[in-house]
């Protein structure tokens, strides 16, 4: 009887959802459509909040409290796509052939403030998920950093 209680509230939580969900504004679901120069103004925005150059602008976001989603439709994306702090890249395909990066850099992630030498101990808390690329990929290992079923040429 307890299980069947569940179930029954769990059906009327999720009846109530709406269809597609309406997303915080941090959260961006782009598709094959969407113009270049959008995908370029949000993704740009975020990673100048919580990411910056790594050159000038030194571990910026590090202690953020904004967090980024970016969900991209299957589609081809010629955006390059700077992943900062605190942010998610996500293909939304079946698999990583559906979404596809094709710009000079794709999905990347620098080095902690251009600081070699370090290596990239500072460049935590950031994802990229199911996706395609055939542009260089920099990405540098460090403390929570996730990376699942990419496909690179």
């Amino acid at each position: 009887m307890r299980n069947y209680f569940f179930l029954s509230l769990s059906a009327v939580a999720y009846a109530s959802e709406s269809n597609p969900p309406n997303f915080p504004a941090s959260v961006k679901v782009f598709t094959a459509a969407t113009s270049p120069d959008e995908i370029s103004s949000a993704v740009n925005a975020a990673f100048a909040e919580n990411g910056g150059d790594p050159n000038t602008s030194c571990n910026n976001g590090e202690f953020s409290d904004s967090r980024f989603a970016f969900l991209f439709a299957p589609g081809s994306y010629s955006t390059d796509v700077p992943v900062g702090y605190y942010t998610s890249v996500y293909g939304a395909g079946a698999s990583p052939y559906d979404v596809t990066f094709t710009g000079d850099r794709g999905v990347y992630c620098e080095e902690a403030c251009g600081l070699f030498e370090s290596g990239s101990l500072t460049t935590f808390w950031r994802s990229a998920e199911n996706f395609h690329t055939t542009s260089s990929y920099v990405w540098p290992t460090g403390e929570y950093k996730i990376l699942c079923t990419q496909l690179i040429k």
